[in-house]
């Protein structure tokens, strides 16, 4: 039973975080306009998973990560993200250094307290200015840099991401893995949590200023590869305002000893009105 339920915690994990290359126009920014979301929450995760904050424009202004195990003070030049800054006394990393050249967005340096890169997120879009890869690069002891993990983007044509493909490589105590979620059957509802498509829990959690990775919302998740693999299908109770406010997952594991087990996750969201 407990091996049962380690699983399932991992799956939960999975499914929760489930973050050279060609530079974009000048970002807008984070999170669709109209659309402020205040908390992401995730049954048995830190409460809220994600928290926002903004100011009256409706650019973040800070955001809490796993009920405060990273919050960041978010830092503008303009309608540009410069900084994400660590309000956080404890944490070893302290900045997310936002990279422009020639007013293009191409990246983030991952700093520590003394200054020093330990961590290069470099981020590539495609000819529709849709998010095509994100490569994470980190230091190692020769003070060079190299490939963690990269996870490439495709999309349907109404613009809603289809397959996210995520490879870890074999460096450091990481095992070398390459799998595939993909979404499918998407409603006709605003979408409010497709950004966290961008990051992973081994990462600090980014920002990446107007980028859509959903515009709706996928009723079935299928993943499939290395590691855990399952099938989940999505009910959602909407607002209102048609924004979505409880996501109810029916989590089918589909390999390994567990297959053919169900497990419900269930995910809440909260807008500042």
């Amino acid at each position: 039973m407990k091996r049962q339920l380690l699983i399932w915690g991992m799956i939960i994990a999975t499914i929760t975080v489930a973050c050279h290359k060609e530079p974009v126009n000048t970002p807008e920014p984070p999170i669709a306009t109209g659309l402020r979301l205040k908390d992401l929450t995730e049954r048995n995760l830190p409460s809220p998973y994600y928290h926002f904050e903004y100011d009256d424009s409706g650019k973040v202004t800070l955001l809490n990560y796993q009920s405060g195990l990273r919050v960041y003070e978010v830092r503008y030049s303009g309608k540009n993200i410069v900084s994400m800054e660590s309000t956080v006394d404890t944490v070893t990393i302290i900045k997310l250094e936002y990279i422009y050249v020639n007013g293009e967005f191409v990246g983030i340096k991952v700093k520590n307290r003394n200054g020093e890169v330990i961590e290069n997120c470099i981020i590539s879009y495609n000819s529709s200015h849709q998010l095509q890869e994100i490569e994470w690069d980190v230091r190692d002891g020769n003070a060079g840099f190299l490939i963690e993990q990269i996870l490439t983007y495709s999309y349907y044509p109404d613009g809603n991401v289809m397959e996210v493909v995520t490879h870890n490589y074999p460096i450091a105590t990481q095992t070398e893995a390459i799998y595939t979620d993909r979404f499918e059957n998407y409603d006709d509802h605003v979408n409010a949590e497709g950004f966290s498509l961008a990051n992973n829990s081994s990462h600090e959690p980014i920002l990446l200023p107007g980028t859509k990775i959903q515009l709706n919302n996928p009723r079935r998740v299928i993943r499939t590869g290395d590691g855990i693999n399952f099938e989940i299908n999505n009910t959602y109770t909407y607002d209102s305002h048609g924004r979505p406010i409880i996501k109810t997952g029916d989590v089918k594991a589909t390999n390994g000893s567990n297959a053919g087990q169900h497990f419900e996750a269930q995910s809440t969201f909260s807008y500042y009105d």
